[in-house]
């Protein structure tokens, strides 16, 4: 199973990452964010302090901290954004 084990650098909405097959790729993270604008919240990300906060997550995946905003029964819950180690892996450069 494929997992990021270190995240090597965080540029205007790409991050370069290790993998733990030990190969460094670069994903540009910005056709997400477009692709997932029916996401609320998904816009905090285009602010480079808020994007350079990402973190490896428990499986491997690259995770954004309270992110997308959900609401349920009238509460609103922020989730976090993570993007899998595979899909990482494949459309990174």
């Amino acid at each position: 199973m494929i997992k990021v084990i270190e995240i090597q650098k965080v540029e205007s909405y790409a991050v370069e990452c290790k993998f733990n097959n030990g190969i460094s790729k670069k994903l540009d993270v910005y056709p997400l964010i477009q692709n997932h604008k029916n996401l609320d919240g998904i816009d905090k990300l285009l602010d480079e302090q808020v994007f350079k906060n990402v973190r490896i997550g428990e499986m491997g995946e690259l995770v954004w901290d309270n992110i997308i905003k959900c609401q349920y029964n009238g509460e609103i819950t922020l989730m976090n954004y993570d993007i899998s180690p595979e899909f990482a892996f494949v459309h990174a450069k």
